[in-house]
């Protein structure tokens, strides 16, 4: 049971998975935060920034990315502070940042590992009542 719940584990963590293909350029500038916009709809909340910025090749945008927030409280960012952007140099309109790209990329699996844990700590806890 251990060997294959360590399999899984491991096989799960071994896939790699991206959303863009290996020819897209990801680069990273500094933008700043010019308008914020925090939404309660229902069940979720969203941040969302306009934010102004600078392409490598020296043009000037604005654009809109959403930002890492505590749900439906208040956003962690204001308006004049600086972050860091990602966007793609085939389309730099399109942003995200660093840690939205991380969690899109590794949070099921976070959750998944997690989920692993609990369920083998409860399977634990209840070989070990039976035995009592």
């Amino acid at each position: 049971m251990t060997k294959l719940i360590l399999i899984l584990f491991l096989g799960i963590f071994s896939i790699s998975s991206s959303a863009q293909s290996e020819t897209d350029e990801v680069l990273e500038t500094k933008a700043t935060i010019t308008h914020m916009d925090f939404r309660i709809t229902g069940k979720r909340s969203v941040s969302e920034a306009t934010v102004a910025y600078t392409t490598q090749d020296g043009v000037k945008l604005e654009s809109k990315v959403k930002l890492a927030h505590v749900p439906f409280i208040t956003s962690i960012y204001s308006v004049g502070d600086k972050i860091t952007v990602r966007y793609r140099k085939e389309n730099p309109g399109i942003l995200t940042t660093p840690f939205l790209d991380f969690i899109h990329t590794y949070g099921l699996y976070f959750l998944i590992g997690i989920g692993i844990i609990i369920s083998v700590f409860r399977l634990y806890k209840v070989r070990s009542a039976q035995y009592i």
